[in-house]
């Protein structure tokens, strides 16, 4: 038994070291297309027929007119057809994506200068405690340059850009993945059913931010290679043949990343409130 589960799981991480290489090599061949691929994947799981993507700091009406020729003041991509088309400016994904481009700007703003002040509290804690020699302030100081470095790394995403990506599902939803950083993806639902304030849309995207802030999205990567793993492992003891248990496991799979992932997401969902509230 432990020589077939040492076996597959040598050969899971081959494969899939394998595949996090190629991965690489594709997204620094083509980082736009890679983006692309990604998210259309990402969309077709949804049955999405239309999206928007937004950049934070660009003119949608001016993108609007190039993407269009001029001839509509307002775009949405079509799925169907790959390619852009015109809309009225009262289309839902249209005006979903300009809405949240607005309050997305001031939350970034916001997110920026509280992350400012606490670097600059933390490097003076850092200054004042530096000339002692003590065992427990060179502890301290090790856990604060810690989380120095945390906090800038948090700055260096913070400053570069972001998008917003609108779909046309009805269901009221928002989130980030992993897979695309510096991506929020927010549904035409969410301003039709829940957000309908600036400050009830602010909440969420605080909220999506701080997922990605915190590194949310790393972790549930993470927690679905870890179920992969364990579920390689059963197979391998249940039914080394590859058999119909093999076949049950399998389909077990995304449940049990699910279940396994319970534990930790509702102390990330309380965790991203209280960044975001910030």
């Amino acid at each position: 038994i432990f020589f077939r589960v040492t076996r597959n799981l040598i050969l899971l991480g081959s494969i899939g070291g394998t595949c996090y290489a190629l991965g690489q090599i594709e997204y620094i061949e083509d980082p736009e297309g890679f983006e692309r691929k990604t998210i259309n994947a990402l969309l077709n799981q949804e049955g999405v027929k239309q999206m928007l993507s937004v950049d934070e700091d660009r003119n949608m009406r001016r993108d609007a007119y190039f993407q269009t020729g001029g001839a509509s003041s307002a775009y949405v991509f079509d799925a169907q057809k790959e390619k852009a088309v015109g809309v009225d400016a009262d289309n839902p994904i249209w005006v979903t994506g300009e809405k949240a481009q607005k309050v997305f700007k001031r939350i970034k703003l916001s997110s920026q200068e509280v992350l400012r002040a606490t670097v600059r509290d933390i490097e003076n804690v850092i200054k004042e405690n530096e000339e002692s020699a003590s065992g427990e302030n060179a502890a301290l100081l090790l856990l604060l340059r810690e989380e120095l470095f945390i906090l800038k790394a948090k700055q260096a995403h913070l400053s570069r850009p972001w998008k917003i990506i609108v779909t046309d599902n009805e269901l009221p939803n928002a989130y980030v993945n992993g897979f695309l950083p510096r991506r929020i993806f927010l549904t035409k639902g969410l301003l039709q059913e829940f957000c309908i304030t600036d400050e009830e849309l602010a909440l969420v995207l605080s909220h999506e931010l701080s997922h990605f802030l915190l590194g949310h999205t790393k972790d549930i990567l993470m927690i679905n290679a870890v179920a992969q793993v364990i579920a390689v492992s059963l197979i391998s003891i249940i039914d080394p043949t590859g058999g119909l248990a093999s076949f049950i496991m399998e389909l077990a799979v995304p449940w049990f990343g699910t279940a396994l992932g319970a534990s930790f997401s509702r102390e990330q969902e309380h965790q991203a409130d209280n960044l975001g509230f910030q």
